[in-house]
């Protein structure tokens, strides 16, 4: 991982931060129902209250989370990644062809485990 203790912006920082990889690590998992919401799948027109309010929250949360979940990872990928040059163009054309769900295979095969490793021990 880049020099953690150089990056350039305040931005930088907190995107190797703990809170920012739980944050990516939710909207990632969001991503799971918002398949099932982008592909009409749930129908929420004749469901009962009770059953709504989880796919109210999912579309909520989900779709600023995509966005958030994208813009993230577009970041930690220009500012912060250091990895060989043929594989970033691999991670690139993920990024860029698979929207979100790019966004979402990046941060839990890329993003957590580098952050989760290079975080200094607390103690």
């Amino acid at each position: 991982m880049a020099n953690q203790w150089a990056l350039e912006s305040s931005i930088d920082r907190w995107l190797v931060s703990r809170t920012a990889a739980a944050l990516f690590l939710v909207s990632s998992l969001l991503m799971i129902p918002m398949a099932f919401v982008f592909r009409g799948s749930v129908e929420t027109a004749n469901m009962a209250l009770w059953s709504r309010l989880p796919w109210a929250f999912v579309g909520v949360f989900g779709s600023t989370g995509l966005f958030f979940l994208w813009f993230g990872m577009w970041r930690y990928w220009i500012s912060i990644d250091d990895s060989a040059t043929w594989i970033k163009r691999i991670w690139f054309f993920v990024l860029l062809v698979g929207f979100w769900y790019g966004a979402a295979i990046y941060c839990l095969s890329c993003y957590l485990p580098r952050v989760l490793r290079d975080q200094p021990v607390e103690g």
